[in-house]
């Protein structure tokens, strides 16, 4: 008992240390530092009859994603290295595209070395990371933080936390508790995060939705067959679209602030509303994938002049009104990439892309597992999925992303690996 009281207070002590960072070839955090000691530690002292694909820890199934995981990154990381030197691209790309990849993997595997896939650590792990963010607000903020402090400052960080509350003791199974979500992503929406609002929304909705009674806890869990996902898909689907729409007209009518409302109608005036005029940048990116669907661009490419005209005749075409050039200038010449998947998609070509078709479908898989299994809907694993399916498609892979998205590889095989499914402290 002492041991894993101990092992929470560490694991919780250093992900609250999340936010520490330096400028090394782009931003380094010394967690990853740590992290990095762990993998090569791990590694030195492995038992000489094992090997790299021998693990104590885990089920088949999690030690598969595990494999496929690693194997996506390494080769993407070597993609990124004999794809710049052809192309000719400078050796800070090359560190920032390599690093890019290879520090995810390092964040993943310390971490899953530190928390043992047990579910109790994977949660305090998310709750030091949820509290880093408001301690870096104070003792190292980022230029983001300053200039808009619920959206890069607190938001974020206390979802994970309210998440987490809901989700200990099972609190998420009763209404008032799932109403108290709902309502706190309309104030989400309402001060100006809507994306993150709208998963809120929906995380709260399926919850209230997909509640049940559980007659046994010990039940063995079963992999969910074809009707059950496509219930659960349609249902998402479902409440995506009853979402979006109720935010289409809260936001017309002026009820999230006028300010929600000037930029709704703003970005709304095209003929496919705000879901392209609020999110141009992925539309430019698409010009360039066009460009080079099988190879990419390379990490950090210039964008070509052509590109950006072809993107400005299409929002043109479309009654879009928007600043090509300041899109332009604000990206430094490069071509913008505000998009996980068209990140990875350009700057390591198809197989960026195949490494995101298989992390949805394994964020899917976790999601569906943890629903239909016997400790019922889990709000981390399903507030996760959503918000990673909306920044997949629309919003950068940045600097921190690297943490957080390891800690979510983490938590997916922590739900491959344990039978009972559970998450209390």
């Amino acid at each position: 008992m002492r041991t894993m009281t101990l092992s929470k207070l560490l694991i919780g002590s250093l992900l609250s240390l999340s936010f520490f960072r330096f400028s090394f070839y782009g931003t380094l955090f010394l967690l990853e530092i740590f992290l990095l000691i762990v993998v090569f530690h791990s590694l030195l002292f492995r038992k000489r009859d094992e090997n790299l694909d021998s693990e104590p820890l885990g089920s088949p199934e999690s030690n598969s994603f595990r494999k496929k995981v690693t194997h996506y990154l390494l080769l993407l990381a070597i993609i990124s290295i004999i794809g710049g030197v052809f192309r000719g691209a400078t050796f800070t790309d090359q560190i920032k595209g390599s690093a890019l990849v290879f520090f995810t993997l390092i964040n993943y595997l310390g971490l899953r070395n530190l928390t043992k896939l047990r579910a109790d650590l994977v949660t305090t792990a998310f709750i030091g990371f949820a509290l880093s963010g408001f301690i870096g607000f104070v003792v190292q903020p980022n230029e983001y933080a300053r200039t808009e402090v619920w959206k890069f400052g607190f938001s974020y960080g206390l979802t994970y936390l309210i998440v987490i509350f809901l989700m200990l003791q099972n609190r998420f199974r009763r209404k008032p508790y799932q109403y108290i979500l709902i309502s706190y992503g309309f104030l989400a929406l309402f001060l100006g995060t809507r994306s993150l609002g709208l998963c809120i929304i929906l995380t709260g909705s399926f919850l209230l939705i997909g509640s049940r009674k559980i007659e046994s806890r010990d039940r063995v869990v079963e992999t969910p067959n074809f009707i059950k996902t496509l219930g659960a898909l349609t249902l998402i689907s479902i409440l995506a679209l009853a979402t979006s729409s109720i935010y289409g007209i809260a936001a017309k009518q002026g009820f999230l602030g006028e300010e929600s409302r000037e930029q709704y109608i703003q970005q709304g005036t095209g003929d496919y509303g705000p879901i392209i005029g609020g999110r141009t940048e992925p539309i430019i990116a698409l010009f360039a994938v066009s460009q080079s669907p099988i190879f990419g661009h390379g990490y950090g490419a210039d964008s070509e002049i052509e590109m950006y005209e072809k993107a400005n005749k299409f929002f043109q075409k479309h009654n879009y009104r928007v600043n090509i050039q300041l899109i332009q200038s604000r990206n430094e010449g490069r071509i913008p990439q505000h998009s996980y998947i068209l990140n990875y998609w350009i700057s390591y070509g198809i197989v960026g892309l195949f490494f995101w078709i298989f992390i949805f479908r394994a964020l899917l898989r976790a999601a569906i597992k943890d629903i239909w299994s016997s400790s019922g809907t889990s709000p981390l694993i399903l507030y996760v999925t959503i918000l990673t399916s909306w920044n997949m498609l629309f919003s950068p892979f940045g600097a921190i992303v690297r943490l957080e998205f390891a800690l979510i590889l983490v938590l997916v095989e922590s739900i491959f690996a344990n039978r009972k499914i559970g998450f209390t402290l």
